[in-house]
């Protein structure tokens, strides 16, 4: 019998940041690591199975419910971000810069939204430190995905 076998390390790892998102912002009392949002923009700029894809945005979704008790909320800069990625993917040579770049841009937009939609106060201070620390993540991310 010729079965096809599923590799369920990557959707492991895809629940895997999102347990380690929901601890730091349980422990920190804001979000200021971003695992599952780093994941997802590496994934959208590397040929990856539409399912990893899929998965990673309902789980940003559920993120979203649980901070701030709005579903779908990062919607807003999900979709539009998936879509210069995958022109990005499709178009331009392969390179490590894109990610970082789309990283920054959904991180800005993330701050926006928590400061002009939720009404949250962000710092200056606070925006850098996310970008950062997020910067790391997505490094140590493309060093250890498949």
């Amino acid at each position: 019998m010729n079965s096809k076998r599923v590799n369920l390390k990557p959707y492991l790892f895809i629940l895997l940041l999102f347990v380690i998102d929901i601890v730091a912002f349980n422990f920190l009392e804001r979000q200021l690591i971003c695992a599952l949002l780093c994941l997802y923009v590496f994934q959208i700029t590397r040929p990856v199975a539409p399912g990893r894809i899929l998965l990673s945005t309902i789980l940003l979704f559920i993120q979203s419910a649980l901070y701030y008790g709005r579903f779908g909320l990062q919607f807003i800069y999900l979709a539009p971000l998936l879509l210069v990625g995958f022109c990005l993917q499709k178009t331009f040579y392969k390179s490590m810069f894109y990610p970082y770049l789309l990283m920054i841009i959904a991180l800005v937009c993330q701050v926006g939204i928590e400061s002009y939609i939720l009404g949250l106060s962000t710092s200056f201070s606070y925006t850098i430190s996310q970008i950062c620390v997020n910067i790391g993540v997505l490094w140590i991310i493309s060093l250890t995905y498949e």
